[in-house]
């Protein structure tokens, strides 16, 4: 999952598994396509959103100090 969030690679995992499970060749692409979607979009922007917040909760408690 990690080496999907940071795109490093990744179609090399999908064909290994895609080469190894030849009649299931589709479904594991359309898989790991749906997981790029998901890990990359949708959990990259909340881990960044986490990230923001943790900021600027700390920023605000230092301007009030």
């Amino acid at each position: 999952m990690m080496q999907i969030l940071t795109e490093g690679s990744w179609s090399t995992i999908v064909m290994g598994y895609g080469w190894r499970e030849q009649n299931y060749y589709g479904y594991i692409v359309a898989l790991f396509i749906f997981m790029h979607i998901m890990i990359v979009l949708v959990i990259g922007n909340l881990l960044k959103g986490i990230f923001w917040e943790c900021y600027f909760t700390v920023n605000s408690m230092l301007d009030d100090i």
